[in-house]
């Protein structure tokens, strides 16, 4: 390794306990059960996705002038008030849309106008609105905008007891009004003391919502103090790493880790898989090993997410040789690849014209995992007719018949199309007529009339 590679190492990953850099990532002891992670996690370590277009922005309100004629119409209802309130929103706002209602807050916050008897109305006349984490939290920022924190408190109460929760939506008027780091520090703790108050599920999610919000703005001292004053967990950490991760920010989220176990706040693993999704992400593949001795060395197991990080960007790349290597690793620690996984490696073996190594994988994996044998075949059959080879496709197909594996429709009957349209009728039709087994049987089993092909002899 040259002087220049050696100092750009230790300057990125100066900032963690040493760890030594093997040839071969040995000594993980892998749980019985390993934690599941949401699909949304994955999705962000995969693919470094940014938050949604509903997330607050740092920008000036609309004008009115922007609004729909129906969000003024019934801003001019709530302005009005009166008994006859809940009728006339109801003549004009049978019908909501998420976007609408949205709209409707936001310019209840631009005029100062208290949306508490909208709230009350919306949640009682249309279901799909109650207890509602979003709308809950559009409430609570209305309240904030009019510096009504009375009103603020009885609704964290109201939502505690209900158990539903809050997310970053609903504290956008703190930097609004925090026309200082003082006063934006003393109005987050205001609330924070609130919510450590009333607890439960809106103190829990309230608090995550503030950190959520505060790293959205890149206002990472203030998420980091919203951490200092409540509890320091992983999960809240998680996000800060998650965020860092996003923007490509390696060392900041690895001086994150750091600061964990200085406060005694153990990472976890869910934490090292937004650092390797970034390294991976941003082409930093030759320090993956030293992420994964690292997280040996501290006891974490590697899990599913980890290796699906791994394999998805090395595959992504064409990199076999990686891909291999983590894929066997997975196996060797007893760890089950997930779908994607499978679909991932598969494909990178395609790529490189390794048909018999993909063919022998999925003949492997579907003897050491049965359960995924019908979803291995399908996918060998999906990359061959992605190919264009479409009697390699076939060929798959009827052997994966033939041991009684019942393909997925949809690939299924485009390979049958395909075939008829490339004059190869009779294989069309062998492959139906062999495909209307699994349609005797349903038959049989729940006395179906409607087969897709009526059962012969």
């Amino acid at each position: 390794m040259g002087l220049g590679q050696k100092n750009k190492e230790e300057r990125l990953f100066d900032v963690g306990e040493e760890v030594k850099v093997g040839t071969e990532m040995k000594g993980f002891e892998v749980e019985k059960k390993f934690l599941e992670l949401e699909e949304k996690a994955l999705y962000e370590v995969l693919k470094g996705s940014c938050m949604d277009e509903l997330t607050i922005k740092k920008s000036t309100k609309p004008s009115a002038s922007v609004y729909s004629e129906e969000i003024l119409e019934i801003i001019e209802i709530i302005k009005g008030g009166g008994e006859d309130l809940r009728q006339q929103l109801i003549l004009v706002a049978s019908k909501l849309s998420f976007k609408c209602v949205i709209g409707i807050f936001d310019l209840l916050n631009e005029q100062r106008i208290s949306g508490l008897n909208f709230f009350n109305w919306l949640r009682d006349s249309h279901p799909e609105f109650h207890c509602s984490a979003y709308v809950n939290s559009l409430i609570i920022c209305n309240c904030g905008w009019l510096d009504d924190y009375k009103t603020m408190f009885s609704l964290f109460e109201e939502f505690k007891a209900e158990q539903t929760c809050l997310t970053d939506k609903a504290f956008g008027f703190l930097t609004v009004f925090g026309s200082c780091k003082d006063s934006l520090m003393n109005s987050t703790k205001k609330v924070v003391d609130m919510l450590n108050e009333v607890g439960g599920s809106c103190c829990g999610s309230g608090v995550h919502g503030l950190i959520e919000m505060f790293c959205c703005l890149d206002l990472f001292e203030m998420a980091t103090f919203v951490i200092e004053i409540t509890e320091r967990t992983a999960s809240r950490y998680n996000i800060l790493i998650r965020k860092r991760c996003r923007a490509g920010q390696i060392e900041k989220a690895r001086a994150i880790i750091k600061e964990m176990s200085e406060f005694g706040c153990s990472p976890n693993t869910k934490s090292y898989n937004y650092l390797l999704g970034s390294l991976c992400k941003n082409d930093k593949l030759e320090y993956v090993r030293i992420v994964l001795e690292e997280m040996r060395n501290k006891g974490l197991n590697p899990d599913a997410i980890t290796f699906e990080t791994l394999v998805y960007h090395s595959s992504s790349r064409g990199q076999v040789e990686f891909a291999s290597e983590f894929m066997n690793l997975m196996i060797n620690v007893n760890v089950e690849p997930r779908s994607t996984t499978h679909a991932a490696f598969l494909e990178v073996l395609l790529e490189a014209g390794e048909r018999e190594k993909a063919y022998k994988y999925v003949i492997d994996m579907s003897a050491k995992y049965s359960h995924c044998g019908n979803t291995l075949y399908s996918l060998l059959v999906r990359l061959n007719q992605k190919k264009g080879d479409i009697m390699a496709a076939q060929n798959i197909l009827n052997e994966m018949i033939d041991k009684g594996l019942k393909p997925d429709f949809g690939i299924f009957i485009k390979i049958v199309k395909q075939l008829g349209k490339t004059r190869r009728k009779s294989l069309a039709r062998d492959l139906r007529m062999k495909y209307s087994v699994f349609y005797c049987s349903t038959k049989a089993n729940n006395s179906l009339s409607n087969s897709f092909i009526p059962c012969q002899g």
